[in-house]
């Protein structure tokens, strides 16, 4: 159970919608029509959550998710890496990743956004530059799934801790390699 609650957010629809419920309770005192209506509405948005909730936690394992990265980064260079996705949910869903990358890139707002339909796969690239060389650790993926009534995420964390050595800049050690290969250097 504590598991449950270490994984279930809100989103901002819910606050958005509580705000507007409160307001027309408020003036429901004011104007006693609009109780019965108000009502029905907070009902109706309860069981919209508990909807919700069922779709996002019925299957255990609704997403997958890894990062492929190299064994070595190359010092001063875009180096590539990619997040690989796939939706095993009965329906379409939206997609938050926020990559733990290690602490020695200095950005704190690497993360991306996207949707995925149901059964399908997804490859998210993108490319970091180290600009020291040593060890480098990455953490875990988290994976924020909301469903097509989008009041509740689910969080899925996958734990690649993972650690990858940068060496100086060997791509380009490669492509003088090549230049002195064919006497163009």
């Amino acid at each position: 159970m504590k598991a449950f609650f270490k994984s279930l957010y809100l989103s901002n629809l819910v606050f958005y919608i509580t705000t507007f419920l409160v307001v027309m309770f408020v003036l429901a005192f004011v104007f006693s029509v609009l109780f019965g209506i108000t009502q029905m509405l907070f009902f109706v948005f309860i069981l919209m959550i508990l909807v919700d909730g069922i779709m996002l936690y019925r299957p255990k394992n609704g997403i997958f998710a890894r990062r492929e990265a190299p064994e070595r980064l190359s010092n001063g260079d875009e180096n590539p890496l990619s997040i690989y996705l796939e939706n095993h949910y009965d329906f379409p869903v939206q997609i938050q990743i926020i990559d733990e990358i290690p602490f020695q890139f200095q950005k704190r707002d690497l993360m991306f956004r996207t949707a995925l339909q149901s059964a399908e796969t997804q490859i998210l690239e993108y490319t970091l530059r180290p600009t020291k060389r040593g060890e480098y650790s990455f953490g875990a993926v988290n994976v924020y799934v909301k469903s097509p009534i989008r009041l509740l995420k689910r969080r899925y964390q996958f734990s690649q801790d993972k650690m990858v050595v940068v060496y100086p800049s060997f791509l380009q050690l490669r492509a003088y390699e090549l230049m002195a290969i064919s006497n163009r250097l």
